[in-house]
């Protein structure tokens, strides 16, 4: 039945016709196969949603002799965070929006000639053996790009104007009212003071598209939206994730298990600890287990940002020791399922952030930067950094003026979105710093003979604090957030800076080794 659905929806969308030649003349390299996909889909919570069946074209098999365009922007998350934290200070009104059968409104471009052969378990009652294309279908490399474009000529037709920033929010104006539109493929988040406003979007996507609404945006791309309206705030979770992934990899979540209470142990690999490689199946797993856990942290849990971010770059070829590690993150997470990512300002939409840097911490003598931005001085980290530096600092100050020219692009970036959304920041961006040396460095105008080799590049944490874009303000190195992206901690100080990182001031009770 849903196969049926799907097959007459393609027709009444006209995505293909018989083919204009002779089915002997078509050639090969354009000849393409289809396929059946079957699979249940999920809420984000985990629960069960509905099946699915989707016919699709096999684009593995697509010759690229059009060279066509790939690439389809999709919405930053960073920008979907800072978002939702205006909304929640605001107390705006979301709703979020899905179209249905999205790829299947996209036209192909004039000179595009694509055939595709009927699918096994279907007959010449349901669809020709061969059809020419006349639309995109899913399973085309192209089929992202080109709605893209389609959806943002649909939001431009009614007056909204993309942002510099990020081409996927778009900004309406429209009597008086402001909304912001959040577009990610084919999911839609739409917030505004005004309900008004909002139907009024969701009344023109309807004319252009058959769409799905859900009112009150309790989910959206991924997160768990809990909000309460009268505190003013939002929580992001991405609690049904995590239950995929903790059954994915088969992690204990037994009432009497004992989780660690740290992501990475406060110790590293000795050079008297053997190493152990992995075969090649335990390698693709580890690096499975990497990335969904990466995917996590950048999304909702910055506190296993560091964790993850190192074992990411042992990838290529992970050792026993390694495998280990990832495993204490997955039980890190297990134990701690339920904390999210809380968006909430008592003093108004104004940015923050906080810089920190470990030298030399690294194999080849490297450091590591870490930083994090903030909505209001309360609030989650809506932006994380932490990577390892490209160059080689020579001294611990040095090491955190390098970091600081990583955090000022960020900010920079981050007021002129603010900007854009109609939220200037007339004052500098509080830039919270633990190494004296590093402010007085950077209030200093000139190079001393110990920093007269730093790179002209990294000048640009002066100029934005000459331009008052910044200023530098002394923190204690125990209440430094980005501390927790540059080493392991013990638990003490980082459970204390987790609650900074989180934006969670009252933590879950687990047992910890």
């Amino acid at each position: 039945m849903l196969l049926l659905v799907k097959i007459k929806n393609m027709y009444d969308n006209t995505v293909w016709k018989k083919p204009s030649c002779d089915m002997k003349d078509i050639p090969k390299h354009l000849l393409l196969p289809s396929q059946l996909i079957y699979e249940k889909q999920y809420n984000p919570d985990g629960s069960f949603k509905k099946y699915k069946c989707r016919l699709v074209i096999r684009g593995d098999k697509w010759h690229d002799i059009y060279n066509m365009n790939k690439y389809a922007s999709t919405v930053k998350s960073e920008s979907v965070r800072m978002l939702l934290s205006i909304a929640a200070i605001e107390d705006m009104e979301m709703e979020s929006v899905d179209v249905k059968s999205a790829f299947l409104y996209s036209n192909l471009k004039e000179g595009e000639v694509i055939y595709m052969r009927r699918p096994a378990g279907l007959t010449d009652d349901d669809m020709p053996e061969i059809v020419q294309l006349t639309k995109c279908i899913y399973g085309m490399p192209e089929a992202s790009a080109y709605f893209h474009e389609h959806s943002d000529a649909a939001l431009k037709s009614f007056g909204c104007i993309p942002t510099p920033e990020d081409d996927c929010v778009y900004i309406l104006d429209y009597k008086g009212e402001r909304a912001y539109i959040s577009k990610h493929v084919d999911d839609f988040g739409l917030m505004s003071k005004s309900q008004q406003l909002i139907d009024y979007i969701k009344m023109k996507l309807s004319a252009i598209y058959t769409i799905t609404v859900n009112i009150d945006m309790s989910y959206y791309l991924g997160f768990h939206i809990i909000r309460d309206r009268v505190q003013r705030y939002i929580i992001l979770s991405q609690r049904g994730y995590i239950d995929t992934v903790l059954d994915r990899f088969d992690v204990s979540r037994h009432a009497n298990s004992i989780y660690p209470s740290t992501p990475m142990e406060y110790i590293k690999m000795s050079k008297t600890t053997p190493i152990v490689l992995l075969n090649s199946s335990q390698i693709v797993d580890y690096q499975s287990r990497v990335g969904s856990l990466l995917y996590l942290a950048i999304m909702s849990r910055p506190d296993i940002l560091y964790a993850v971010s190192n074992l990411s770059r042992q990838c290529k070829s992970p050792t026993q020791f390694d495998l280990n590690a990832i495993n204490r993150v997955l039980l890190y997470v297990a134990g701690t399922y339920e904390l999210g990512l809380k968006l909430y300002s008592n003093d108004g939409v104004r940015l923050y952030a906080t810089v920190d840097a470990s030298y030399a911490c690294h194999d080849d003598s490297k450091s590591h930067t870490g930083c994090t931005l903030h909505i209001g001085r309360t609030s989650g980290s809506i932006i994380t950094v932490s990577k390892k530096q490209s160059v080689t600092a020579d001294s611990s100050t040095i090491a955190e003026f390098v970091a600081t020219h990583v955090v000022c692009k960020e900010i920079m970036w981050a007021r002129c979105f603010l900007f854009s959304l109609g939220f200037p920041q007339p004052e500098p961006t509080i830039l919270y710093e633990d190494n004296m040396s590093t402010i007085s460095m950077i209030h200093n105008k000139s190079n001393g003979k110990r920093t007269k080799h730093i790179e002209v590049r990294y000048n640009l944490v002066r100029e934005q604090y000459n331009k008052k874009v910044i200023t530098m303000v002394h923190c204690p190195t125990a209440d430094m957030t980005s501390d927790m992206l540059t080493k392991s901690l013990s638990p003490a100080p980082f459970v204390h800076l987790r609650r900074n990182i989180l934006g969670m001031l009252v933590m879950l009770k687990h047992n910890v080794d």
